[in-house]
């Protein structure tokens, strides 16, 4: 998405610059950072206190001095937010960008007012999903000053890799190389730590082996979890691919019948619209914004908070093809990068409309 918005505003003559610290401990060994060219790493530092988490990066204030609009984090525990909304510089645009209500952690009313203020104070706040903007809404900011942008992959190029990979046989997983033929098959697609349950995945994979030696669970993902997947390797019935690129998610979705996520569910969403997949999880009170994008029934499935259980609901709704043939909309990079652009140049969805 950084790659197509910086493309844009470089067509007009204008800069994206990106000012992010290094991923640390769990974010880091997932192993997905990025190194766009739009990349300006800074220090970063968090200070871990009674109140709550404190984020600050330095070495902005030269970016900051020479940039036109600023947009920085929806965090009450974001210090670098607090320093532009209160010490507003002249004919700098000051937006803000986040989740709008607590979506992947429970919320605290102190938190919530902070935020509320932050927003109050910005010229603008963007939103992953229309229930951000209604939450913020409901709180007493002004309509006119939210806008929920979307998130997406870049499900154009995905889309157009899985039809490529569709016309080929899919009896064999060609980046793991390994025949699926007559195995009934799903795929896990994300990070490998406890907020996607990975033990609860790994349980329900072995319970579905036990019922069904055919049973085959392909996992994409690195994470300081990756250890809890030894023993469905060995037994053979977990495959593992550390990283997958475009090639290797179009490579999953030809050989899957479903995507299990029984934890967190966030932009693996988009990816599973893009391949037609339904989404097997539970009632995992923390999913990300991107889970509205689903369909409850249709392209998500919400099943028993158990593993035999959650196994044998999920491989019995996709024991034939679990592909979806759906009307949905399948987000875009370039819808949400259009949004982007209309909130930077200050115009409002009805201006756009």
């Amino acid at each position: 998405m950084f790659d197509a918005l910086a493309d844009r505003l470089a067509d007009r003559g204008d800069q994206l610059v990106v000012a992010a610290g290094q991923p640390i401990g769990r974010q880091a060994l997932r192993g997905d950072q990025s190194r766009g060219h739009w990349l300006h790493v800074v220090p970063s530092r968090t200070f871990r206190t009674p109140p709550g988490e404190f984020k600050v990066r330095t070495g902005l204030k030269q970016l900051i001095a020479s940039a036109d609009v600023c947009v920085t984090e929806l965090d009450a525990g974001n210090l670098n937010t607090w320093d532009l909304v209160l010490r507003r510089r002249r004919n700098k645009r000051i937006v803000l960008w986040g989740h709008g209500k607590s979506y992947t952690s429970a919320s605290r009313r102190v938190n919530e007012r902070l935020k509320m203020l932050q927003c109050r104070l910005a010229d603008h706040v963007m939103t992953y999903s229309p229930s951000g903007r209604e939450h913020l809404r409901g709180n007493g900011v002004p309509v006119r000053k939210i806008t929920a942008v979307g998130n997406a992959t870049d499900t154009v190029g995905l889309r157009r890799a899985f039809e490529a990979r569709m016309t080929r046989p899919v009896d064999r997983s060609e980046l793991l190389d390994l025949s699926v033929a007559g195995r009934h098959v799903a795929c896990y697609v994300g990070g490998l730590d406890s907020d996607k349950r990975v033990a609860f995945l790994t349980e329900a994979a072995r319970h579905a082996h036990l019922s069904d030696s055919r049973f085959l669970l392909l996992v994409a993902g690195s994470g300081s979890d990756e250890a809890l997947l030894a023993e469905g390797k060995s037994q053979g019935y977990i495959a593992h691919l550390p990283h997958a690129d475009q090639a290797g998610l179009a490579d999953l979705g030809a050989v899957s019948r479903s995507i299990w996520m029984p934890g967190r569910v966030g932009l693996v969403a988009v990816d599973a619209l893009a391949l037609g997949l339904p989404v097997m999880t539970t009632n995992f009170p923390y999913h990300a914004p991107e889970y509205e994008f689903l369909s409850p029934g249709r392209d998500v499935m919400v099943l028993p908070d158990d593993p035999l259980e959650f196994s044998r609901q999920a491989t019995a709704r996709t024991a034939s093809d679990g592909r979806i043939h759906t009307g949905t909309t399948i987000p875009t990079v370039e819808a949400v990068v259009d949004r982007m652009i209309n909130v930077i140049d200050g115009r409002s969805e009805e201006d756009h409309a």
